[in-house]
């Protein structure tokens, strides 16, 4: 070999039958942790995406976001709508206060 560190021994490899269930079992909980965990992350990158681009329709991959999710963010949306609107109206309505003051004068 040229210049490479010998490999360690360990010894035959035990199959998984020969492994005891009691150290199977914790392996199998962090695999399944970690499928969780992976589906959370995903789940928050997709609801954080959502909420970026409320403006634009839930697009990408909706099936990703759960239902109920949706439904608020669809909510969300509406109300920043109404919200918007409202505003709106606000500032005209402040318009028209600030002429009729102005006229009384």
């Amino acid at each position: 070999m040229t210049g490479c560190p010998p490999i360690a021994d360990f010894g035959p490899l035990k199959s998984i039958s020969s492994i005891h269930p009691s150290k199977i079992h914790p392996i199998s909980q962090v695999q399944k942790l970690q499928k969780e965990l992976q589906e959370e992350i995903d789940l928050h990158f997709a609801l954080a995406n959502a909420v970026a681009q409320t403006s634009a329709p839930l697009s990408g991959s909706p099936s990703q976001i759960p239902t109920k999710a949706q439904e608020l963010l669809s909510n969300k949306a509406v109300l920043e709508f109404i919200v918007l609107k409202l505003e709106e109206e606000l500032i005209a309505l402040h318009f028209l206060l600030s002429q009729e003051r102005n006229e009384r004068i």
